[in-house]
């Protein structure tokens, strides 16, 4: 897997090679910090430089020059986002065993009659990326789902109409909100009138780190407001062009220019998810993902990167870091089951099983 590194203004990045002549527009940034997306959860230690090399050689990857030594950058650059922990080493090593740490409690709302498995996925996945504590808040049938399949999860059954949530659970959330250090909404909640009035009158007062996915995303894209408060938008490209009210074709025409205008539009962290993943947030710069493969490609899969990402933010990474950090660590997992299983056949749960197994692994490559 080749990179290029390349030197402005005293700063130095790395970008995959093979990517900048398709991403090259002015206004647009190229310069994708490829390998930094681990470095916050893994290679923020005492003496980070030197990790940082080990990191590179573990790739076995090539050098070569920068084609456009006049470029200009228009976001900071991958080395100055792992920089900051380098200047304490007491500071780095508690922020690494901070991230590292099992904890936090994770609310997950989402399930409805005909999709109850969407909440087993991501409470499983949460419980499995490190946290302490999972809440399942569903009608009775996503209830009795997680229970038989995850039986670690708490429980919050919720009031509901025609099998998806009522917006007469809005009180119940609130009530428990200082209960929970991050949210998962969406997954398998439907779009129905009531589950869009449901999550409108909650984010009007919810103030907790919130993972937007799914089902959630369609009642923004339909007029919800966001809640006032830091979130991760997670759309694949059917739910970023219900977001962006364009096309999926423009959509996939250039992913870059579309993170960057939902960044705009949204004022939130946003994952745009498929082939190269990419991350964006106001002020960062696009990051793209070089984990995972197409046997990823299947049902369940969002669900199961939500709970991380949601997991991350409770352990108090900040939702960019967050999103990066999950989108890299879920294509690892998904890469070992490929390894392990089979390239093609293996399920979203098979990923969720792998995330302890492909943490060790990445930091084991430091």
């Amino acid at each position: 897997m080749g990179r290029v590194r390349a030197r402005q203004g005293g700063i130095e990045a790395l970008y995959p090679r093979g990517f900048w002549p398709a991403i090259s527009t002015p206004g647009v940034l190229w310069l994708i910090a490829l390998f930094v997306v681990p470095f916050y959860a893994i290679v923020a230690t005492a003496g980070g430089r030197e990790i940082f090399r080990c990191f590179v050689d573990c790739f076995n990857a090539e050098l070569d020059p920068f084609p456009y030594p006049d470029a200009h950058f228009d976001a900071v650059l991958a080395c100055e986002i792992f920089e900051h922990f380098l200047h304490d080493p007491m500071h780095m090593l508690f922020e690494c065993r901070r991230v590292l740490a099992p904890g936090g409690h994770i609310l997950i709302v989402a399930g409805s009659r005909r999709m109850p498995g969407a909440a087993s996925l991501a409470a499983k996945s949460a419980m499995r990326a490190g946290a302490g504590l999972v809440t399942v808040a569903g009608t009775d049938e996503v209830c009795r789902a997680v229970a038989a399949n995850v039986p670690e999860a708490i429980l919050l059954p919720l009031p509901s109409v025609e099998g998806v949530i009522s917006p007469e659970a809005t009180a119940i959330l609130l009530e428990r909100r200082a209960s929970y250090h991050a949210t998962l909404f969406g997954p398998g909640l439907t779009h129905e009138e009531a589950v869009r009035d449901f999550l409108a009158a909650v984010w009007a007062d919810w103030d907790v780190p919130s993972v937007l996915d799914a089902d959630a995303l369609n009642s923004v894209s339909s007029g919800v407001g966001l809640p006032d408060i830091e979130c991760v938008l997670t759309p694949h490209p059917g739910e970023m062009s219900r977001l962006m009210h364009c096309s999926i074709a423009e959509v996939q025409n250039d992913r870059f220019r579309t993170v960057h205008q939902a960044v705009e539009r949204y004022g939130r962290t946003i994952l745009l998810k498929g082939p190269y993943s990419i991350v964006g947030e106001a002020e960062q710069p696009l990051m793209v993902n070089c984990t995972g493969n197409p046997g990823m490609a299947s049902g369940g899969m969002g669900d199961v990167l939500g709970g991380m990402i949601a997991t991350l933010l409770a352990q108090d990474l900040p939702p960019y870091c967050a999103a990066a950090c999950g989108a890299f660590w879920h294509g690892a997992a998904g890469d070992l089951c490929a390894d392990e299983i089979a390239p093609i056949g293996y399920t979203a749960g098979d990923v969720a099983d792998a995330l302890p197994r492909a943490r060790a692994k990445l930091a084991s490559s430091c």
